[in-house]
C-alpha cells in the first residue's frame, strides 16, 4: 500500500482502539513500514501499548502510594475519559490524605493537652488526699487533746463536790480547799468565791 493508504489504516485502527496517537507518530510508522499491513498494525499497537502502560505505571504508583504521578498523554474516547477520571482520582485522594494528615496532627495535639490536664488533675487530686490527711490526723489529735481535757474536768468536777461536802461537813480547812482548786483549777474558782 503506498503513503496515504498506510497512514489511513493507521488513523483507523488509533480509532478505533479509543487511543490518539500523535499524527508525527502515525507519520513515521508509514513512512517507515511499507511492506506489510501486520507489520504496520504491530508498531500501532505498540505504540498503543506504551499509552497504556503510561496508565497503568501511573495507577500503580497511585496504589503504593505515590500521589505524585498523572496521567500526561493526549488521548480520545475511551482512553481520555480513564487519563481524566484517574487524574481526578489521584487529586482528590491527595486532598483527602491532607486533610486527614491535618486531622490527625489536630487530635494528636488535642490528646496531649488531654494527657496534660490528666496528669495535673492527678496531681492536684493527690495533694488534696494528703492535706485531707494531715486535717483527719490533726482533727484525731485535737479530739484526743478534747476528750483528754474532758476527762480531767470531770474528775476535778468530783474532787470539787467532794471538797465541798467535806467543806459543809467540816472535814476541810479553807486552806486545802485552796490547795487541791490550784492543782485543779477548773469548776474550783466557783467554789473558792462563793
Amino acid at each position: 500500500p503506498d503513503f496515504e493508504t498506510r497512514l489511513a489504516i493507521l488513523r483507523k485502527k488509533a480509532d478505533q482502539a479509543g487511543s490518539f496517537v500523535p499524527p508525527e507518530v502515525l507519520n513515521y510508522i508509514a513512512e517507515h513500514i511499507t511492506y506489510n499491513i501486520r507489520e504496520l498494525e504491530g508498531a500501532l499497537i505498540r505504540v498503543i501499548e506504551a499509552t497504556i502502560d503510561e496508565i497503568a505505571s501511573t495507577l500503580s504508583a497511585v496504589a503504593e502510594g505515590d500521589l505524585t504521578h498523572t496521567i500526561d498523554g493526549d488521548f480520545t474516547g475511551d482512553l481520555a475519559r480513564l487519563r481524566d477520571a484517574t487524574n481526578t482520582s489521584i487529586e482528590n485522594l491527595s486532598g483527602l490524605i491532607t486533610q486527614i494528615r491535618s486531622t490527625a496532627a489536630s487530635m494528636s495535639t488535642s490528646a496531649n493537652e488531654v494527657a496534660l490536664a490528666n496528669h495535673d488533675l492527678s496531681r492536684r487530686t493527690e495533694a488534696q488526699a494528703s492535706s485531707l490527711e494531715e486535717t483527719a490526723s490533726s482533727m484525731e489529735e485535737m479530739t484526743a487533746t478534747v476528750q483528754q481535757n474532758a476527762d480531767n474536768a470531770r474528775v476535778a468536777s468530783q474532787l470539787v463536790v467532794s471538797a465541798r461536802e467535806q467543806a459543809r461537813r467540816g472535814g476541810l480547812g479553807r486552806g486545802l480547799l485552796v490547795a487541791w482548786a490550784r492543782r485543779f483549777p477548773i469548776g474550783l474558782g466557783v467554789v473558792i468565791r462563793s
